[in-house]
């Protein structure tokens, strides 16, 4: 089909991507201009407009240029090694737990990211077991209660290790359920992004319904009715699932369904130009923004909040509250860099799988912005899809 061709050669990271970072700055755009969203919000800048295209400018030229750069096979092993180093730093940041615990935690993702890695071939196996995974850190989560249901339970299991547990499991379990041709493994797909909207983790589910359609279009030729079944999903979830959250979150809510994703868009980037007036040129917090796990540093550095909570910054914020436009020329090249030198990897199909689930993130982080979690959850794919290359 020429429409899947079309939407393969859409998918090279220096097109997908940009495309929808100006998706998000034109929704932005809109929601100070519309006027049942215009008030709840602040115009931005100019500036923040000009950083923002400076920004995607470098992240495309960092992504064709990283497609030159060769990947040695050496000494990978280390690899798991560091990261699980990275995430026992992170879990020191983010939680006051027994130092014990945080070793246990961080070394049992090393062994399973090496464990991963030996049978990184075997994808019967590897689906079972990560859907097996997600299966079960859903279980602990709603053992406590149901998120979805309660807004504070919501916010706490919002960083947890078990959501990053169920996120990492779950995408990948959704990416390679995706390749397979029998049409009941898509059941599955979107049976792990209904765990994500109970668990009360809508870029979760998000990430899931994308990261599986992408693989399937870059593996397998995929029906059209199921592309439009994961944009209606998708649609739910950024209305109607959101508006819910938003009301159960804050007792009273008038924006109208449609509206919200329009309303999401243009906050985040009004706390982005918050950021841009107080940080240039060099930044202000030098490290803490892109170190914080949950990024609740910009509801009490940049909003004054007396209580922190998560604050999405977009893309290029936790960077540039860090060190100005040093950290956001970092953050593109950083990104463009790793997206680049993944799409010029895929030769097999969990190659392609890998590569969705890292555009997908890189999606999610559009709105988001960085934490130290993305850099250990993309380095990880990354080494993943180099193990991928040498298995037969």
């Amino acid at each position: 089909m020429k429409l899947i061709g079309y939407m393969r050669s859409f998918l090279f990271p220096e097109i997908a991507f940009p495309f929808l970072y100006f998706l998000f700055l034109f929704s932005a755009f809109l929601s100070y201009n519309i006027e049942s969203t215009s008030r709840f919000l602040s115009s931005p800048s100019i500036m923040s407009y000009i950083l923002s295209v400076l920004g995607i400018t470098i992240f495309i030229i960092s992504a064709r240029l990283a497609r030159r750069i060769k990947i040695p096979n050496s000494n990978l092993w280390v690899i798991p090694l560091i990261l699980g180093g990275f995430g026992y730093i992170t879990l020191d940041l983010a939680f006051s737990m027994n130092p014990v615990v945080k070793i246990m935690i961080s070394g049992g993702f090393a062994i399973s990211l090496w464990f991963i890695s030996k049978n990184i071939d075997k994808v019967a196996l590897l689906t079972y077991a990560s859907f097996f995974l997600a299966l079960v850190a859903t279980l602990l989560i709603l053992s406590r209660g149901v998120p979805i249901l309660n807004p504070v339970f919501r916010e706490e299991s919002a960083v947890t290790p078990l959501r990053a547990l169920f996120h990492g499991f779950a995408v990948f379990s959704a990416a390679l359920l995706s390749i397979h041709q029998n049409r009941r493994y898509i059941l599955g797909v979107f049976f792990l992004a209904f765990l994500g909207i109970i668990s009360g983790f809508k870029s979760d589910a998000i990430a899931i319904l994308i990261s599986a359609t992408i693989a399937g279009i870059l593996v397998r030729e995929v029906k059209t009715r199921d592309i439009l079944a994961v944009f209606a999903t998708i649609l739910f979830i950024l209305t109607i699932v959101s508006t819910y959250i938003a009301r159960s979150s804050y007792g009273e809510w008038s924006i109208h369904p449609m509206l919200y994703i329009f309303y999401r868009m243009g906050f985040t980037f009004s706390v982005f130009d918050k950021i841009v007036a107080m940080s240039l040129p060099f930044g202000v917090t030098f490290g803490k923004a892109l170190l914080s796990p949950s990024q609740e540093i910009i509801s009490t550095v940049v909003l004054n909040y007396d209580t922190p909570h998560i604050i999405t910054s977009s893309l290029f914020g936790p960077g540039t509250l860090d060190f100005g436009i040093l950290g956001l020329i970092l953050t593109a090249c950083t990104i463009g860099a790793l997206l680049g030198i993944f799409h010029e990897m895929i030769e097999k199909p969990v190659q392609a799988c890998l590569y969705s689930i890292a555009l997908t993130h890189a999606f999610i982080l559009v709105e988001v912005g960085l934490q130290p979690t993305s850099f250990i959850f993309l380095f990880s794919l990354f080494y993943l899809a180099i193990e991928a290359r040498e298995k037969e």
